[in-house]
């Protein structure tokens, strides 16, 4: 097919031989060719060109001139011509469930804008890939309703105004994705939608994936750095992660601060992409995929969706690994003995006594990997009815079948100690009741009697001049810091002797934030109030305790949602409580990581202690993220553990 350009109202088609010209007839938004015998004509040289299957074809009214896919797009995150009908034409990349991507045969020379987009046509498209086609329809940027700090997606909305020109035409040559920008997402601070700017696609991550947005791409050597999730759905970098940075020595990549403004000057890993294996045969979009595999080039549509660009796969592409780390799930060094005290921390994800099976594996992980610590910190141990909301809260039998577990396994017969909350009012799961909770070894560790014994679930803990009101005991579980979270708890022991409070956490979670690669630049932190004014209560209560018991030697670990260079993290380091996070000062920081988010290795899991613990001999506390569930596929669990060795000396430090 030719060319189709509008003189007047007189089109005319240009072939490669010969050249004819037709008068159209106006009806409403559609021209008609009246001179059937010329269309027939045509359609007999030309193939399925505009809808011939009758000698009066329907043919777009190219109203003024054919708009550029990229002057649709423009140079900023949002169309210049939203809102306004356009006509535009394009080779159809890809299709969807109610719409289909196009992509303009020859691109402009200006980098910042795109040469694709998707058409929208809430009906599954009749279009095929190769189709060269002409689209007439309003420009919109879309974003769900359920998301609205997302990006946009630049789309036409058209309802049927959609003719095939020619078909079976060369797909356009995808973009190579070899080095996008490493580092920064977006600066500076802005909302994206409010202060449009130019896009800069060589220094920002944002910028540079809309520039392709739409366009098909190819993802050289990529690397997985995150398992697949429930869709499938998966992150990767290019090259092998050689030209990433924050590259870690499992093959996964790591956020990492850089500066007082992590979000805007750190590293937050914007070359990392989601792959969306959805257009491929059912039974290959899933792979058993881990951190490290590598996977041949992977070519698709660059798109974004809920909150990530991604590559939506063509459907011939392949998931099965070329190569592989082959990671195996770690087993610590740090063992307990006469004079080093083990703890460690381990969100085991909504655990309860329904699923036996998975409680036999956590007690495997907790003797063969962890090393049978002195001291557990758990996190997320639902009630005995596991998510069925009946009004049980109680824990006794989850806890038990651990124990046994781990006693089968060759384990010690440790000690069970939680405060079961009030129904339903600790966040989580519905019915489940989700609580922190101690596992402790009596034959190393003694829990220090109480003849108050331990607190109630609305019972705040005091702090006496030599111990605990109640052992073990909530952390003021009635602030309005805690409604509906889980409420700290805090033990006191006896490590030979020397007396040492354990207090475990579980923070609120970062659910309900804006996404990295969103409108809003930084991302608005919706959860982190809330975490600000729990570590408030926390350095408060440590500082008090610290006061009245200067000797005494204090653990806060668990689950805290968040990275030791957030603000409200970076509250424990200082006054009153200046305690020192151990993985901080013990490992690099491309390896500090317990959880993998949307490919983003990061540390949610902490273990921090106070200053007479470390300053003594700051060489012998030894810590280790043992990573066994966040890189791989299936998983115990979503977090991995955190162990730390600690030698406890009479002069109160290590």
């Amino acid at each position: 097919m030719g060319k189709l350009q509008r003189r007047g109202e007189i089109f005319h088609h240009f072939l490669a031989r010969v050249w004819q010209t037709y008068q159209p007839t106006l009806s409403k938004k559609w021209l008609y060719g009246s001179l059937g015998i010329l269309v027939a004509g045509l359609v007999m040289g030309c193939g399925h060109w505009l809808g011939a299957n009758s000698l009066s074809s329907p043919v777009i009214a190219l109203s003024g001139e054919i708009t550029p896919i990229h002057q649709i797009q423009g140079e900023e995150h949002f169309s210049s011509q939203v809102g306004q009908i356009v006509t535009t034409t394009g080779i159809v990349t890809g299709l969807d469930q109610r719409g289909f991507y196009l992509q303009s045969e020859q691109s402009d020379s200006t980098p910042r804008t795109s040469e694709g987009l998707f058409v929208f046509t809430n009906v599954a498209p009749t279009v095929r890939p190769g189709n060269r086609v002409a689209v007439r329809g309003r420009v919109r940027e879309f974003q769900p309703e359920q998301a609205p700090g997302d990006l946009p997606l630049t789309q036409i909305s058209s309802q049927g105004e959609i003719q095939v020109l020619r078909e079976n035409q060369p797909l356009p040559a995808p973009i190579v994705l070899s080095r996008p920008p490493t580092e920064i997402i977006y600066r500076p601070a802005t909302n994206l939608k409010n202060t449009p700017a130019s896009l800069e696609p060589q220094a920002r991550g944002l910028d540079f994936y809309e520039s392709l947005e739409g366009m098909r791409v190819t993802i050289p050597e990529p690397q997985v750095v995150g398992p697949q999730n429930s869709r499938h759905q998966f992150f990767v970098v290019s090259q092998r992660g050689q030209q990433a940075t924050g590259m870690n020595s499992r093959g996964g990549i790591t956020i990492r601060a850089l500066s007082q403004s992590p979000y805007l000057d750190g590293d937050f890993n914007p070359e990392r992409l989601r792959i969306n294996p959805k257009l491929l045969p059912e039974a290959q979009q899933h792979q058993a995929l881990q951190v490290g595999d590598r996977l041949a080039n992977l070519t698709g549509i660059l798109t974004y969706n809920w909150g990530n660009y991604e590559v939506l796969l063509d459907p011939e592409q392949s998931l099965k690994p070329t190569s592989s780390k082959k990671l195996m799930p770690e087993t610590t060094s740090l063992k307990g003995d006469q004079t080093h005290l083990t703890v460690a921390t381990f969100n085991v994800e909504n655990l309860s006594v329904q699923e036996p099976e998975r409680i036999i594996r956590v007690a495997q992980a907790i003797h063969q990997n962890l090393q049978n610590p002195d001291l557990i910190a758990l996190q997320e141990i639902q009630d005995d009815s596991g998510s069925l909301d009946n009004g049980i809260v109680s824990a006794a039998q989850t806890a038990q079948l651990l124990i046994n577990g781990i006693k089968h396994e060759g384990g010690p017969d440790y000690e069970y100690l939680d405060i079961s909350p009030i129904n339903n009012a600790d966040g989580g799961q519905p019915g489940g009741n989700i609580r922190v909770a101690f596992l402790y070894n009596p034959q190393r560790l003694n829990l220090v009697n109480n003849p108050q014994g331990p607190g109630q679930s609305q019972t705040p803990v005091q702090i006496k001049a030599t111990g605990l009101s109640h052992n073990p005991g909530r952390i003021q579980p009635q602030d309005l810091a805690w409604r509906a979270g889980r409420k700290p708890l805090i033990a006191q022991f006896r490590w030979q002797d020397q007396t040492i409070y354990a207090i475990n956490v579980h923070l609120k979670s970062k659910r309900g934030d804006a996404p990295l690669m969103g409108l809003n630049q930084p991302p608005t932190l919706g959860s982190q109030g809330t975490r600000m004014a729990q570590t408030q209560i926390l350095q408060q209560f440590i500082g008090e305790l610290q006061q009245q018991q200067p000797q005494a030697r204090i653990i806060l670990l668990g689950d805290m949602n968040d990275f030791a260079f957030s603000l409200p993290l970076q509250q424990l380091s200082q006054a009153p409580a200046n305690l020192a996070n151990l993985t901080q000062i013990r490992l690099p920081e491309v390896e500090q990581y317990s959880y993998i988010y949307e490919g983003n290795s990061q540390q949610l899991d902490h273990i921090w202690v106070s200053q007479n613990v470390v300053q003594t001999n700051p060489t012998s506390a030894a810590v280790d993220i043992v990573h066994l569930n966040a890189e791989f596929s299936p998983q115990i669990s979503d977090h991995d553990p955190v162990v730390c060795r600690l030698v406890i000396n009479a002069d109160g430090g290590t």
